[in-house]
């Protein structure tokens, strides 16, 4: 199974996070480096 985002593509700076469900609902911004950790940490 294929991840739905592209965080190998991401080096540096900040993830902008939304509900998929609520898409004009508010954005949380991660560090890309900490996302990445969690993602790696749920494979």
């Amino acid at each position: 199974m294929r991840p739905r985002t592209a965080l190998r593509n991401v080096d540096s700076g900040a993830v902008p996070v939304r509900d998929g469900k609520d898409p004009a609902g508010p954005v949380v911004t991660i560090g890309a480096g900490a996302l990445q950790a969690f993602v790696d940490g749920l494979r």
